[in-house]
């Protein structure tokens, strides 16, 4: 992960030792928005609105 981090963060190793752990590998983990669970009432709503 240090190495991904600083080539595709364009972080030094200073950066990458400062960061939070934990919040970095939340970070890691995130979905892209396209990617995430859509709410059901949300979902209807916008079918509704389309059809």
């Amino acid at each position: 992960m240090k190495k991904q981090a600083v080539i595709y963060f364009h972080w030094s190793i200073q950066d990458f030792d400062d960061a939070d752990y934990y919040e970095m590998c939340n970070m890691m983990a995130a979905r892209d928005e396209k990617d995430r669970p859509v709410d059901p009432g949300k979902m209807w709503k916008q079918y509704q609105e389309k059809g």
